[in-house]
């Protein structure tokens, strides 16, 4: 799900972009501080793409529904309970924010743009809270807001913005927020005081309104990962780092050392059972599989699949590599490219595509919008490598 951040995240050279895939609230997922002690070297794995296998293509094909006529969804993030998409619609009559039933292909519109806003960049998702961030002018790239929605109350909040009082606007990289028991976290850019762009991690309780800065500096966009929060973070002399906090008490939580000396960060997600983060060159991959305390990297192909706005589907990673989707297998490296947006849970991965091939002087390409249950698909197919 590239979206609206694409063109300003590469623009701006931002060094920590993360999403966070909501974890099932059944079965708690393990502490960071639990994982045994991991090794520092990271197994290494070349990334092989292959053609899409056929018990996905059959799934997908299965649970596909194409949207009226002139009706685009770009997904942001299911929810599986209720098999309910959200992300951005647009249409001849307007463009908004909007929820889809992966079922039926029913759309219903949560909110209805009525200035030029130039889109939504991220989106969270655990309900009853949908929060996403959206860049409110076409022209300044500078004006987003972060808003977070209540399905139960139909409410909307405004949670953060880079609108100053005087008139003015904060300076770097616009908030990608995660979610998980009802607490959103981001990272908060701070008006420029120095040769380097500074945030805050704020964490907001959104049924109370609350809001708690955990950590102030040089500092990523935050995930959840296990049962912890996690972010990168670089010191005076430009190293990096992961810091963590208990999700439950906010304070510092250890971690294993390599987390502590990770090499340069580019591109960041978390999940109940892994943290995986891209070099600074965006060519390779590394997963903490916190689980077993192990480590993995995974190293592109091609500068065609470079590891860019990145979350994770239970033990795959979803990704955008510049030119179209990926859906990689983290236990055999084996991936398929999609040409439209991905969206994942630990049960559901969904995708976007054009319904049709584009015309001239013709209404815009709808949306097929098709998903598969993880359960009802096996490891994607082992192909040759050089």
């Amino acid at each position: 799900m590239p979206g609206r951040g694409l063109a300003l995240s590469l623009a701006i050279a931002a060094w920590s972009i993360s999403c966070s895939t909501p974890p099932s609230l059944a079965s708690p997922a393990p502490r960071a501080t639990d994982a045994p002690t991991a090794t520092a070297q990271a197994k290494s794995i070349d990334v092989c793409i292959v053609q899409a296998p056929e018990a996905w293509t059959q799934a997908f094909q299965a649970h596909s529904v194409v949207l009226p006529s002139g009706t685009r969804f770009g997904l942001g993030a299911p929810t599986i309970s209720e098999q309910i998409a959200f992300g951005q619609f647009d249409t001849a009559s307007g463009s908004g924010i909007g929820s889809l039933d992966l079922a039926s292909g029913r759309m219903t519109r949560i909110a209805t743009w009525d200035t030029p806003v130039s889109g939504m960049g991220w989106m969270t998702v655990e309900l009853p809270w949908v929060v996403w961030e959206q860049g409110n002018s076409q022209t300044n790239v500078a004006d987003w807001s972060v808003f977070a929605w209540n399905k139960d109350t139909g409410v909307t909040t405004t949670i953060a913005t880079s609108r100053l009082p005087d008139g003015s606007f904060l300076f770097g990289q616009p908030p990608l927020p995660a979610i998980r028991r009802g607490l959103a976290l981001w990272a908060q850019p701070l008006p420029k005081r120095s040769e380097y762009n500074e945030a805050e991690i704020h964490i907001r309780d959104l049924g109370r309104g609350t809001d708690t800065v955990v950590a102030t500096g040089r500092v990523g966009a935050p995930v959840f990962a296990g049962r912890d929060l996690i972010w990168a973070e670089r010191d005076a002399g430009g190293n990096y780092s992961f810091q963590s906090a208990d999700a439950d008490t906010l304070g510092r939580a250890d971690l294993p050392a390599r987390l502590r000396d990770p090499g340069p960060i580019a591109y960041v997600a978390g999940s109940p059972r892994y943290l995986a983060w891209s070099s600074d060159d965006s060519l390779g991959v590394t997963v903490w599989m916190i689980d077993s305390g192990e480590f993995a990297t995974y190293r592109a192909p091609d500068l065609n699949h470079s590891f860019q706005f990145m979350q994770l589907a239970d033990h795959y990673l979803l990704y955008y590599g510049g030119t179209s989707s990926t859906v990689l297998d983290l236990s055999t490296g084996n991936g398929f490219d999609v040409g439209g947006s991905l969206a994942g849970s630990d049960q559901v991965i969904a995708k976007e595509e054009p319904s049709g091939p584009a015309a001239q002087k013709a209404p815009a390409i709808s949306s097929r919008i098709s998903s598969v249950s993880l359960s009802a698909v096996g490891a994607i197919a082992q192909c040759t490598r050089r």
